[in-house]
């Protein structure tokens, strides 16, 4: 049985913003991510599960776009036309300059509707904010373990690295 459920732009926003970090911080606490490639792979399998059923929509992962000449993390279309950009990271507190840079490009030269940086950190996660003042254009969502500042002193920071550890010394 096929889905026949037509998504918008505000659809696709809400659930990156308010979903997604939901099910990514699930997929860290489950040590389902221990890297920036495993991120990728996480948030591009929970888009095409969320827009499954609106063909309509395309995502891809690390797509080179001729127009900025940089590559960018993860790139969704509708109907043929960059629609969002999403800049990825792992364990950085805040969006470098590159990565800014980046993102206004694709917003300027590809004309995506918004852009998202999405990063990890391990501390307690801030809420996220909008990086410029048009309605959205580029949003930073950070996403944590709600683990407290002072990891050294936090049990559960401890035994969720240990965890980590053991898939990251293969």
């Amino acid at each position: 049985m096929s889905l026949n459920k037509n998504f918008n732009l505000k659809d696709l926003k809400d659930f990156i913003e308010k979903k997604l970090k939901k099910k990514i911080t699930k997929d860290l606490l489950n040590i389902n991510i221990i890297k920036e490639a495993d991120l990728e792979c996480c948030i591009y399998y929970h888009l095409r599960r969320f827009l499954k059923g609106d063909q309509r929509w395309k995502i891809f992962s690390r797509k080179h776009a001729k127009r900025t000449g940089r590559y960018i993390d993860l790139l969704i279309f509708k109907h043929k036309k960059p629609f969002i950009a999403i800049e990825l990271k792992w364990d950085r507190k805040k969006i470098s300059k590159k990565d800014l840079k980046s993102l206004k490009e694709s917003i300027k030269k590809l004309k995506v509707k918004c852009a998202y940086f999405i990063t990890t950190v391990a501390t307690k996660s801030a809420k996220y904010k909008k990086l410029e003042n048009d309605l959205c254009k580029i949003t930073e969502i950070p996403i944590g373990l709600d683990f407290p500042k002072n990891k050294n002193d936090n049990k559960k920071f401890k035994a969720w690295k240990k965890k980590r550890k053991v898939y990251k010394n293969v």
